[in-house]
């Protein structure tokens, strides 16, 4: 990913300003759970069309025509600086967390958003390629993968502290504590 954030970036985002609130409406009624939550995670994943690939596709006057092909996950030379880290690299990363971790506090299966975000990375990058709205990246690949990772990672600790009753009870002990010294 080398896109930036832009005026362009912000107006390939606002569709999904208004679709989220709307379709997180339809499916937190279905699946109970919080509405602002539902809607956070459309955003989050709409934020992620809008950086990659909407932005770009806006600002472009010509797009289109590049190859429909996945060989560049399989090129050796593509591998070899896979962990550097720069700054594209921590973007990619900070883009992909937001996600991975509403996604896991919406759906509560963080191996499944591991693949599904996995497998929407690929995507993104395949058509990055094919639309020549960005640049095919092994190394932006696993960026999104880590950031989504720790993002599952972070979503799956605050499931845990929730549902942990001791976590409750500590609260419960602090807010006693605050009241007794009031």
């Amino acid at each position: 990913m080398t896109q930036t954030i832009d005026g362009y970036t912000l107006i390939a985002f606002l569709p999904f300003l208004v679709v989220a609130p709307i379709l997180g409406l339809v499916l937190a009624r279905k699946s109970a759970r919080p509405w602002l939550l539902v809607a956070l995670t459309i955003a989050s994943i709409g934020a992620i069309v809008a950086v990659t690939i909407g932005g770009r596709m806006l600002k472009l006057t010509s797009w289109g025509r590049g190859d429909f092909v996945i060989s560049w996950l399989f090129d050796g030379a593509s591998w070899a600086h896979v962990l550097y880290l720069d700054r594209t690299w921590a973007l990619n990363a900070v883009l992909f967390a937001p996600a991975g971790c509403l996604l896991t506090l919406t759906t509560r299966r963080p191996w499944i958003n591991v693949v599904v975000l996995s497998i929407f990375s690929v995507g993104i990058e395949v058509v990055q390629r094919w639309t020549r709205l960005g640049v095919a990246d092994v190394s932006d690949l696993v960026a999104n993968i880590v950031g989504a990772a720790a993002g599952i990672t972070i979503g799956v600790v605050m499931v845990h502290h929730a549902a942990d009753p001791r976590s409750a009870h500590v609260t419960d002990t602090a807010d006693q504590t605050d009241n007794a010294h009031a």
